[in-house]
C-alpha cells in the first residue's frame, strides 16, 4: 500500500482502534496485491455483554482498508457480525449492506446472528467474482468450525480496479465502543481468543501471519484498573494465536472505594 493511501485509511478508521488494545500482525510485503482471501478464527467467551467489538482489519494493496468481526450483545438479544470497507468507489446491492462506513465513504454490512459463546468460528472475507475491468466482489461469511459449514453470509460488496487485491498483515483490535464508567463500575468482563489470520493468494498459496506487536495495553480506563495501578485489559499469546482478556481485575477491585 502506498504511504499516502495508508495515511488516508488510518485517518478514517483511527477512531475504531486508536485508544483500544491492538495486536498487529507481521506482513509479508512480497504478497501485496496477490491476496484473494482473508480468514480469522475466533472464540468469544464469558457472559453476554454489550459494547465490545473484536475487529480484524485488512488492507487492500493500492487503496484503503476494511475490517470484520463479532460484536457480543446483552442477554435477551442476538449477537452481531460486521463487515466493512472504506473509501470512495466500493458499492453493494446486498440486503445486509449500506453505503457509508463509520460515517465516511465506503460500505458497511452487518447481520444479527446467534453465534454461541465459547464456540470456535471462522470469519472469511473472500473474492467471489471479478470482471475484466478490474473490479472485484468480496463476500463476508461465517463458518461454524465444529461442522465446517458456512452458517451465514454477512454481506458482500464490489471494489473498483484502483483497490487491487489484498495485502497480508493487518491487526485485530479490542474496542470497547459503548461504555462510560460511572462510580465504581468497571469495564464488562469479556474474553476474545483470536487465532493467527490466514491469507490465500490467487495461486492457492496460504500464508499465516503471526504477532508483530501488542499496543494500547497501558490504559487505566476504569476504577478497577486505577485501584490496581495496572490495566484492566490483558493481551497475551497462546499456541496458534492470542487472547484479549477484559475486566480481569473486576472480582478483586469492583465495589471498593
Amino acid at each position: 500500500m502506498k504511504l499516502s493511501n495508508l495515511l488516508v485509511s488510518l485517518s478514517v478508521i483511527v477512531g475504531a482502534f486508536a485508544n483500544s488494545p491492538n495486536i498487529y500482525f507481521k506482513p509479508d510485503y512480497s504478497l501485496d496485491g496477490k491476496v484473494v482471501k482473508v480468514l480469522q478464527k475466533w472464540n468469544v467467551g464469558g457472559d453476554k455483554v454489550e459494547g465490545y467489538y473484536y475487529g480484524t482489519l485488512f488492507y487492500f494493496a493500492t487503496q484503503d482498508a476494511g475490517y470484520f468481526g463479532p460484536q457480543p450483545r446483552k442477554e435477551g438479544t442476538t449477537n452481531h457480525l460486521t463487515y466493512s470497507v472504506f473509501g470512495y468507489g466500493p458499492y453493494s446491492d446486498h440486503p445486509n449492506c449500506y453505503k457509508s462506513a463509520d460515517g465516511g465513504p465506503g460500505v458497511s454490512c452487518a447481520v444479527e446472528f446467534p453465534w454461541e459463546y465459547g464456540k470456535n468460528y471462522t470469519q472469511v472475507m473472500e473474492r467471489t467474482a471479478h470482471n475484466e475491468d478490474g473490479s472485484n466482489r468480496w463476500t463476508g461469511t461465517l463458518i461454524d468450525d465444529a461442522t465446517g459449514e458456512t452458517v451465514v453470509t454477512i454481506g458482500e460488496y464490489w471494489t473498483p480496479k484502483n483497490y487491487s487485491l489484498l495485502s497480508s498483515g493487518g491487526l485485530t483490535f479490542n474496542e470497547l465502543y459503548w461504555f462510560t464508567p460511572k462510580g465504581n463500575e468497571c469495564i464488562p468482563i469479556s474474553t476474545y481468543v483470536g487465532f493467527w489470520p490466514e491469507v490465500t493468494l490467487e495461486d492457492g498459496t496460504v500464508f499465516t501471519s503471526t504477532i508483530n506487536t501488542f499496543t494500547g495495553l497501558d490504559q487505566l480506563i476504569d476504577p478497577c484498573g486505577k485501584a490496581a495501578n495496572k490495566s484492566n485489559q490483558l493481551a497475551y499469546e497462546i499456541p496458534g494465536g492470542f487472547v484479549f482478556q477484559n475486566g480481569w481485575l473486576n472480582s478483586e477491585y469492583e465495589e471498593k472505594d
